[in-house]
């Protein structure tokens, strides 16, 4: 929902809406921090709040820092169904059962197949693939291989496309053939790579994205940095020749 209201405003990509939502958060539960510790300075102080009056900028500088965190980790943002290529690599030298995630959104709905294997003279094989959903199967697709003199590797590439994004059950099995005629008792090794691309500029939106954490891990150090530092200038300015005890940087207010 708040994506949307960024775009209707500020109609950006997907990174910038990302950075630009983590830091308002940021922003707005760190300002509450500042808001809760000059109210706790400013009353009667007691054991149990010693540590916010004498650190009324540090406090919101830690809470800074945590809440980007949890924002990047947890929060559904807009640059979250980003996932980079969408892979699936295995050997196969047996019939098989796998699950492949065709995604949605910032995906092509293509999903390119490619299958490598090796054979001797008069050998081939047939290698089958079946997406079932549901205990249907919806798509099909087979690559024939054949012996070749000038390569022992002989792969095939096909592409299946407008499949539908949902998870999928993928059934593998292969058929050899020596001379022309079915060998049921033997196979051969494949090598298979199923993957989906992401469609035209989302690749520079993930980078884009990878600056804009950086720069939000290294504001937030410097957020926290400058709280204590500042802290640490406003006791000493406060309580000027008092004497620091051994082990700790400054001695509480309050005796």
């Amino acid at each position: 929902m708040y994506h949307d209201i960024l775009n209707e405003f500020y109609p950006l990509g997907d990174a910038t809406d990302s950075f630009l939502f983590t830091i308002l958060v940021g922003g707005i539960f760190s300002i509450i921090g500042l808001v809760i510790g000059f109210l706790v300075r400013r009353a009667d102080g007691s054991d149990d709040t010693k540590w916010i009056e004498n650190r009324p900028i540090l406090l919101p500088s830690i809470i800074f820092l945590f809440t980007i965190f949890i924002v990047m980790i947890i929060v559904p943002l807009p640059i979250s169904s980003y996932g980079g290529p969408n892979v699936y690599e295995t050997r196969i030298w047996e019939d098989r059962s796998a699950i492949f995630e065709v995604r949605d959104e910032t995906y092509y709905p293509i999903v390119e197949c490619t299958a490598s294997t090796t054979l001797s003279e008069n050998q081939a094989s047939i290698l089958y693939l079946d997406f079932v959903l549901e205990g249907e199967t919806k798509y099909s697709l087979s690559m024939e291989f054949q012996y070749s003199s000038e390569d022992d590797r002989i792969s095939q590439y096909v592409i299946l496309s407008d499949i539908t994004p949902a998870t999928y059950i993928l059934e593998i099995h292969s058929d050899f053939y020596e001379d022309g005629i079915l060998q049921p008792d033997r196979a051969t090794q494949y090598r298979l790579t199923l993957s989906q691309r992401l469609l035209d500029g989302h690749i520079e939106e993930l980078a884009l994205y990878d600056t804009f954490k950086f720069i939000l891990i290294v504001l937030s150090f410097v957020v926290l940095l400058g709280g204590i530092c500042l802290d640490l200038e406003e006791m000493k300015n406060y309580r000027p020749g008092v004497r620091h005890r051994r082990g700790s940087i400054y001695n509480p207010r309050y005796q």
